[in-house]
Order: structure tokens, then sequence, then C-alpha cells
């Protein structure tokens, strides 16, 4: 047990010592561990496991594990947001609550320019809207950016939007790669 003890305590040299105490904080964990198996004669130890930890500009070997990540705050993806705003807003258009566009952007106060924009993911094709309305926002990064499928939109033929939504897509994908690279390394 005072191995196990006396490796936990150990300290790890971060990058701001000397690279000589790293050698020698590595030489006494396997002098230590020779010790261990030097000392086992007929007799079993039992040690528990060791965590690593930050600990200022070094890192620790710990016993208490490490805290459990948060889970990921799921939420709709803003570009799924806008289209079902265009759904309800059209369908208020077609029940007669508004004349026209021109009225509904005065009534919510959005400029006019800014409701045709929500109305024309409406042009999508139906099997990229199911997939637009299913997205959704993981921590906070959106994965397609309402303006990427504004871009689509401006497609008239189908197949050509499906075409641009995978690019758009993979692009998406990318982005989310490098994020879990970059928290993987923090």
């Amino acid at each position: 047990m005072r191995i196990a003890q006396a490796v936990a305590a150990q300290v790890l040299p971060g990058p701001c010592q000397q690279h000589d105490a790293r050698a020698a904080g590595v030489q006494r964990v396997q002098r230590l561990r020779g010790q261990r198996e030097a000392a086992t004669d007929g007799a079993r130890i039992f040690t528990g496991s060791l965590f690593r930890v930050r600990d200022g500009c070094g890192w620790t070997f710990t016993g208490d594990p490490p805290p459990a990540p948060p889970e990921p705050v799921r939420r709709p993806a803003r570009v799924a947001q806008a289209l079902a705003l265009a759904h309800r807003l059209q369908a208020a258009i077609d029940r007669g609550d508004y004349r026209d566009r021109a009225e509904l952007a005065r009534q919510l106060g959005f400029t006019r320019a800014r409701v045709t924009q929500i109305l024309d993911l409406l042009l999508l094709a139906p099997d990229l809207q199911e997939q637009v309305l299913d997205l959704e926002a993981v921590d906070g990064v959106e994965p397609i950016a309402e303006r990427a499928l504004r871009d689509v939109v401006r497609h008239e033929i189908w197949a050509e939007q499906r075409r641009l939504f995978r690019a758009v897509g993979r692009t998406g994908e990318r982005a989310k790669r490098c994020r879990d690279n970059i928290t993987r390394l923090l």
C-alpha cells in the first residue's frame, strides 16, 4: 500500500521545469515498481487505481477519479427553429390572419427582407426540411448556419439542393471533429 501512496503523491513536472526532473520522476516510478515486485514474496499486494490530473503547470497522480464530464446540453438548432417558424408563418398567411408578407413583417416587428429569408426556407426539398428539423445544437455549437442553408435554397432543382446540402453537412462534420479534438486537448 505504501508503494501506491508513494506513486500517488508523486508529482510529474510540467513544461516549466527541466527535462532532467521528469526523467528522475520516471526512474523513481520504475524503482518503486521494482520494489513492489521484489516485495511480493508470496504475499498479495492490492493497489488502487491512479488517475492523472492537472496540477498547476504539471501533472499529479491521485486516487480519486476525475469528475465525470457534464451531460451535453442539447436543443433544437437555430435553423430548425427558423424552419418551424416559417411553417407557422406560412400557415398564418394561408389562414388569412395576415394579408401578405409585408403585413406579417409589420405585425411581428421584422423587416420584410427577414420575413422573406425565413419563408424562403420552405423552398427546400421536403426530405431536406425533415433533416433540418431533426438537427440539434450540442453545447451551443450549431450544426449548420442559416446563411449556408440560404445558399442551398437559392437553387430551385431539388437534386442540386441535396448535393449542396451534403457538402454543407460535411463542412459541419469537419467543424465538429475539430471542436472534439480541441476539447480532447484541453
